[in-house]
């Protein structure tokens, strides 16, 4: 019960701070209002680099999922990507924060579930298994798979949950 309202009252403190309080954006981060699309930066680079984030984007609110490298990044909010539980994902590319639809989702036995996104630019795979659950979270851990249509991969594990 301690855990769920600790939950609780972070979510509050979230939702708060996010709607109220002034966000800086980082260089090359775009403003909440800005379109998310991929860019010629994110696209162009000579190099995929998947970069974090603190601050979710305003699509986000309400049931989500979202992941950091490590657990200890997880602790401290800071995310390689994040999704509203339905058909919306971002991941921060190159700088850029970048939008994805979701194409595909197939549940697998043993609570394993694998996600597919994508936009113009990129393919996004998600690949987690169910670790755990508290209160309304379900705990995971997996990977995340980043391709570019020009054949740039990069995967990350990640670790994380979902929930409402």
């Amino acid at each position: 019960m301690e855990n769920y309202l600790k939950m609780i009252a972070g979510l509050a403190l979230l939702s708060f701070s996010t709607t109220f309080c002034p966000q800086d954006t980082k260089a090359g981060e775009l403003p909440s209002n800005a379109s998310q699309q991929p860019t010629q930066k994110a696209v162009a680079s000579k190099t995929l680099k998947i970069d974090t984030f603190s601050a979710l984007p305003p699509e986000i609110d309400g049931c989500s999922c979202y992941f950091s490298a490590t657990t200890k990044e997880f602790k401290s909010n800071t995310y390689l990507y994040a999704d509203d539980y339905q058909k919306t994902a971002f991941v921060r590319i190159n700088g850029v924060m970048t939008k994805f639809q979701l194409k595909e989702t197939k549940t697998l036995a043993g609570k394993h579930t694998i996600k597919k996104f994508s936009n113009k630019a990129f393919d996004l795979v998600i690949d987690i298994k169910q670790t755990g659950q508290i209160d309304e979270t379900w705990q995971q851990k997996g990977t995340l798979k980043l391709t570019s249509k020009d054949g740039k991969t990069v995967l990350k594990n990640i670790v994380g949950e979902c929930g409402c």
